[in-house]
C-alpha cells in the first residue's frame, strides 16, 4: 500500500494520478505527471507523521530490553533490536508502540503474526526455516548455539575422607609402618627380650601404631641408639601424618572439590541433568536439521510446551536443568 498508484482512462490527457498515504490519517492524493517528474512513487517512507509502527516485541534479552517507570509512565525499549526499531522510529517521525511489547512469545509466535500479516516485521530474530524463506525475507543474524549448565555441584561430604590421602602416600605409609615396627621388635629381641614373636606383631607393633597416629606409647627403659633413632622416626612421622591429614581436610573442608566437569554430551548423559527446551525448537530444528544428532543424544533432551514456564525456568537459573541459549544471550547471564 505504500508504493501505488492508479489512473483512469482519460490519464492520456489529464496527466493526472492518484496514490494514497497510509500514514497518519488515511487520505488519497492527487498528482499531475509531466516529462520532468521523474518520481511517480514518492519516499513517503520519510515521514511517517507519528504513525505507530505495526511491531511486536518479545522480552528477549540482550535484543530487547524493556524498562518501565515504577510510578508509570513511559515504557522504554532498549537492547540492540529494540535500539535499531527506537532510531528507525525518531529519524522517520514515528513511533513505537510500548503497549506491543509481549512476553514470552516463541520465534515461531512471531513468525505466524508476520505470515497473518497482524504485523509487519518481527522485533525479535526469527529461526529461518527453508519451506518458508523463499515467500518471506527478515532481519536475521548469525549466532551460535549452545548449552548453559549449572555447576557441577561439590563432592559429599563423606567422599571428602577419601580425597584426603593418595591411595600412593597410604601405601608408602603402610611399608614405612611395618618396616619400623619390624626394626622395633628386632631392637627388643636383640636388647634381651626372648620372648616369642607372632607374625601380626612383628608386622603391626601397637606401640609404633599408635605413635605414627601422634598418640603417646610405652618407650622400653634400655634404650640403645638404634631404638631412639627408631623412636625419634616414629615421632616424625606422627606430626607429618597428622599435619598433612588435617591440612588437606581443612582445606577441602574449606572448599570442597567438585564433581566431575561436564564438557560434552557424552558427559552430560551419565548424570541426572536433562536439557529443556521448548519442544517448538526440538521439533523444527533439531529433529530437522540434526537428525543425526537427536538420534544419539534423545534421551538427554525434555521438551517444553508452554513458553512462558520455559522463559521462567531458564532466567530463574533453575539448578535442575540446563539450558540451550545463543552466543548473545549468554553474554547476559
Amino acid at each position: 500500500m505504500v508504493n501505488v498508484v492508479a489512473v483512469f482512462q482519460d490519464f492520456g490527457i489529464s496527466s493526472v494520478y492518484y496514490s494514497c498515504n497510509i500514514f497518519g490519517m488515511f487520505k488519497i492524493e492527487e498528482f499531475i505527471w509531466n516529462d520532468k517528474d521523474s518520481c511517480v512513487y514518492r519516499d513517503k517512507m520519510r515521514d511517517l507523521q507519528n504513525s505507530t509502527i505495526p511491531v511486536v516485541f518479545p522480552t528477549e534479552q540482550p535484543g530487547m530490553i524493556i524498562s518501565e517507570n515504577v510510578n508509570g509512565g513511559e515504557t522504554r525499549i532498549g537492547g540492540y533490536v529494540g535500539n535499531i526499531f527506537m532510531t528507525f522510529a525518531k529519524r522517520h517521525n514515528g513511533r513505537m508502540n510500548t503497549l506491543n511489547v509481549k512476553a514470552y512469545l516463541t520465534e515461531y509466535d512471531l513468525l505466524n503474526f508476520v505470515l497473518n500479516e497482524t504485523i509487519e516485521i518481527s522485533g525479535a530474530g526469527i529461526l529461518v526455516q527453508e519451506d518458508l524463506f523463499e515467500w518471506h525475507t527478515f532481519p536475521y543474524i548469525y549466532f551460535d548455539w549452545g548449552v548453559m549448565l549449572p555447576v557441577e555441584p561439590n563432592i559429599p561430604i563423606y567422599k571428602v575422607f577419601a580425597y584426603v590421602f593418595y591411595w600412593e602416600a597410604f601405601v608408602i605409609i603402610i611399608v614405612i609402618f611395618m618396616l619400623i615396627s619390624v626394626s622395633l621388635d628386632a631392637a627388643a629381641y636383640f636388647l634381651g627380650s626372648h620372648r616369642i614373636f607372632a607374625v601380626r606383631d612383628v608386622f603391626f607393633n601397637i606401640d609404633c601404631f599408635r605413635g605414627m597416629l601422634g598418640q603417646s606409647f610405652f618407650e622400653s627403659p634400655r634404650t640403645f641408639l638404634t631404638t631412639k633413632i627408631l623412636y625419634s622416626l616414629i615421632f616424625l612421622f606422627g606430626i607429618i601424618i597428622i599435619t598433612s591429614y588435617n591440612g588437606f581436610l581443612q582445606s577441602f573442608m574449606t572448599e570442597p572439590p567438585r564433581e566431575k566437569t561436564i564438557g560434552s554430551f557424552d558427559d552430560l548423559q551419565q548424570y541426572d541433568i536433562k536439557i529443556l527446551s521448548k519442544q517448538t525448537d526440538i521439533e523444527n530444528v533439531l529433529k530437522k536439521l540434526k537428525p543425526e544428532f537427536m538420534n544419539k543424544y534423545s534421551n538427554i533432551f525434555h521438551s517444553e510446551i508452554s513458553s512462558q514456564r520455559y522463559f521462567k525456568l531458564r532466567d530463574s537459573l533453575d539448578t535442575k536443568y540446563a539450558f540451550p541459549v545463543s552466543e548473545m544471550t549468554w553474554h547476559v547471564f
